[in-house]
Parts: C-alpha cells; structure tokens; sequence
C-alpha cells in the first residue's frame, strides 16, 4: 500500500479511529505512549485523559512524515485478548 497517495483516506477515517483509541484506551485494550523517538513504549511516557484526546484530534498525528516530529506508539495489554473473543462468548 501506498500510504503517502492514501493520506487523504486516513484523514478521512481519522475521527472514527480516534474514538475508538479513546475508547479501548478507557477500556484497558490499550495504552498509548508519545515519545521524541521509537520506540515510544520504551523511551516515552504514557498519555491519557484530555492529552490523548488533544493528540487525536491533531492533523499530524494521522499524516505520514518522512522525519516524524515525535513518535506515537500503540501497545495492547493483556486485556485486549478479550478482543478475539466473539462478543457472545465473553464473561
């Protein structure tokens, strides 16, 4: 895929991801780090609350950059096994 000719795409799906980030990070599925280099989970810290929904909302985070201005990881926990679990079958 070419991912620089469907910019325009991702911009336009980016609400929707960005409330269901919000939303599996709320629910424990995720946790979401910022760092100034990759990778994020290692080298960043944590963000949460009003700082990843100001992230969300923010254009770069949804654009590719040849010299990311910052990275943005996404790290499933434990909990987000729930998630290949058909929803009928879950405790």
């Amino acid at each position: 895929m070419d991912w620089l000719s469907e910019e325009d795409e991702w911009l336009r799906v980016a609400p929707r991801l960005a409330e269901i980030i919000s939303s599996w990070d709320d629910i424990g599925y995720i946790e979401v780090y910022r760092a100034n280099e990759w990778p994020a989970h290692q080298t960043g810290r944590r963000i949460k609350g009003a700082e990843l929904q100001a992230l969300l909302r923010e254009d770069f985070t949804w654009k590719y950059e040849e010299i990311p201005r910052e990275a943005i990881s996404l790290l499933a926990t434990k909990l987000s096994r729930e998630l290949s679990v058909p929803p009928d079958q879950r405790n």
